[in-house]
């Protein structure tokens, strides 16, 4: 009798686990959607604020770890870093922007990061947050889709990129 109890509670704690993880709210520990691929190719016709993602095509593969993004393109590979942007780490602006924004990122998975090509600069640009990016994932994660919010100040273009996984 005992040895009966203990595999159902074994069994119960193990299908406990599952629905958990099943259930889970799709997002890892930093805020990253689980449903992200590791690599995407697409386009834009405007590289972003501080020239981190070319215009053009290119393939981003992300590394969810070491917080980078390879960027290859036809002429080069670069790195660079980036930081999500939890809302209650966001600026009064920055979470302004979101609210403007929701229409395009409601229904898919979605966070705001900050770009930066150097590592040290990284902390800083949390802080400014100026030119935030936001991403949303859609399609169980085959789509993905990257922008910076268009004022209508600063530039009369904004970066967009679409892509499409390559996994």
């Amino acid at each position: 009798m005992k040895k009966a109890s203990k595999l159902f509670l074994g069994l119960g704690i193990a299908l406990t686990l599952m629905v958990l993880t099943a259930c889970g709210n799709g997002y890892d520990k930093n805020g990253i959607p689980t449903e992200l691929k590791k690599s995407y190719t697409g386009s834009t016709d405007i590289e972003d604020y501080d020239a981190n993602i070319p215009s053009g095509g290119s393939t981003l593969t992300f590394n969810t770890n070491s917080h980078t993004i390879k960027v290859k393109t036809d002429d080069e590979t670069k790195t660079v870093y980036f930081k999500v942007l939890s809302k209650k780490d966001m600026t009064k602006d920055t979470k302004g922007k979101l609210n403007k924004v929701k229409s395009k990122l409601e229904g898919n998975k979605y966070f705001v990061m900050v770009l930066t090509a150097r590592k040290s600069d990284l902390t800083q640009k949390a802080k400014s947050q100026s030119f935030p990016i936001f991403v949303s994932v859609s399609d169980r994660g085959n789509k993905i889709h990257m922008f910076e919010y268009n004022d209508g100040y600063t530039r009369s273009e904004y970066f967009d990129y679409s892509g499409e996984s390559d996994t």
